[in-house]
């Protein structure tokens, strides 16, 4: 197996697991001890956010935010992607922070020259729009994080009734006509 195909692999196997030894991924590859750590450093070396943990249960893990694997896409779903990325620009906020345009402009900068040449055409001509409407990204970011991790969050909900605190258990997050929405289970 050549060297680039094997670093990809031992990337794609590192991503899947929370955390692994030296040891688990020679045995896994076949490969010498020796081998598989200085595959590490090469990784690390290329910004895979791998650190080591000493002692007894140690080895090592990758921090919070993964890499991902690469990923290839047919010209169609590439324009596809770009498109679907770029109208969320509409919104005056969202749930994943300057994800999505920090995502948008990694996957433009990588497109065929081709490609880009496509999608400069359409820019300007393809618009997907929504009313701009002001919510908190803060919010935005927590229930989208309590859907992810299936967890309770307690809100101050306002009717004309007045204001109480409410712990819900988000379901979802959904936008229509410029608001956000979070249909949610509400143990009150």
């Amino acid at each position: 197996m050549q060297k680039s195909q094997c670093l990809i692999q031992l990337m794609m196997m590192i991503n899947a697991k929370k955390s692994f030894t030296v040891r688990e991924l020679a045995d896994e590859f076949g490969l010498s001890v020796r081998t598989i750590s200085r595959d590490l450093d090469e990784l690390s070396g290329l910004g895979v956010p791998i650190y080591s943990v000493q002692g007894r249960g140690g080895g090592y893990r990758l921090l919070q935010e993964r890499m991902l694997p690469p990923i290839s896409f047919t010209e169609s779903e590439a324009i596809a992607i770009f498109f679907a990325c770029q109208s969320l620009g509409y919104f005056s906020t969202l749930p994943f922070g300057d994800g999505a345009a920090t995502a948008l402009h990694k996957f433009y900068h990588y497109l065929p020259a081709d490609i880009k040449e496509q999608i400069d055409r359409l820019k300007d001509r393809v618009m997907i729009h929504s009313l701009f409407r002001r919510m908190s990204a803060d919010i935005l970011q927590t229930l989208m994080e309590a859907v992810m991790v299936r967890q309770a969050v307690t809100i101050s909900y306002r009717s004309s009734a007045g204001s109480s605190q409410r712990h819900i258990q988000p379901i979802g997050l959904y936008a229509s006509s410029g608001y956000w929405y979070c249909p949610a289970y509400c143990f009150t």
